[in-house]
């Protein structure tokens, strides 16, 4: 089942790019700290002021396996028969007994956003165009929330198998199960959804001391590593979404004023 040609990390970094620069005002270009020589640059560039009005969202960055082959699951099952093709595949964790993915649905049940933000275009050349049309959130992204992937057991290796832009998606290990697609496209996201959360100074840092918490109970010793290194709790959440949920946060500041959390900014 092959994947696409670009990697997960240069479509994360596409999306980003776009949602960050395109869709919100003054989003600083993603980038990889160096969370050792950098620790306290990284301090200073989180001030606590940028939480009042925001709206904290994660988002767990997949690249999606593109199924034509006659021969797939899929293809045997009503689902997707008379489906035009290629259509997606994005695999989920199974580490742990999908430890991820049920991290990032008590995430999500506590109040936060999240979401999974993975690839729906079937090459590189498809996503060069949609980079170059400034498209890639809309037509090469599709999104799902990790509260409407239920799991039927946690021995299989599940998948969830989609159309580009469905309404719905369908989780497979062998046989596909419907859901509906609570959340599809980032400009849904973005336009409606993340404004209604916007909170102030003392919520957003509530909100993050949540997701800090949950690390603290998955990993107690990197968050321990974390919380030493890093005073500021705008930090602490995004470094520990980072090494232990594999999330990047990002705090929205409704559209076309959003701010991206890159360490040693101001």
């Amino acid at each position: 089942m092959p994947l696409p040609e670009f990697s997960e990390l240069t479509f994360g970094f596409a999306f980003l790019r776009e949602f960050e620069r395109y869709y919100t005002r003054g989003g600083y270009f993603p980038a990889a700290p160096d969370f050792i020589t950098q620790a306290a640059e990284a301090d200073k560039g989180y001030d606590v002021g940028i939480l009042d009005g925001a709206t904290p969202v994660y988002f767990q960055f997949k690249r999606s396996f593109v199924v034509r082959s006659q021969l797939a699951t899929e293809f045997a099952r009503p689902d997707f028969r008379l489906s035009s093709r290629p259509i997606y595949r994005m695999h989920l964790l199974k580490k742990a007994k999908y430890r991820q993915h049920k991290a990032l649905q008590r995430l999500q049940n506590s109040g936060e956003e999240v979401l999974y933000v993975t690839s729906q275009v079937p090459n590189t050349a498809a996503l060069n165009r949609a980079f170059l049309s400034r498209r890639i959130v809309d037509e090469a992204t599709a999104l799902f929330s990790p509260k409407d992937i239920s799991l039927p057991n946690e021995t299989k290796q599940h998948w969830v198998s989609f159309e580009a832009n469905a309404s719905v998606g369908y989780v497979y290990s062998r046989e596909g199960t419907e859901f509906k697609r609570s959340i599809r496209n980032a400009p849904e996201l973005a336009e409606s959804r993340l404004p209604e959360r916007a909170g102030s100074v003392e919520a957003n840092l509530k909100r993050l001391t949540t997701l800090i918490n949950l690390a603290a109970r998955i990993d107690p010793r990197t968050t321990k590593e974390i919380r030493e290194r890093f005073e500021n709790p705008i930090a602490q959440a995004s470094v520990a979404a980072a090494c232990i949920l594999d999330a990047h946060l990002t705090l929205f500041h409704g559209f076309n004023v959003g701010i991206h959390l890159k360490p040693g900014a101001t």
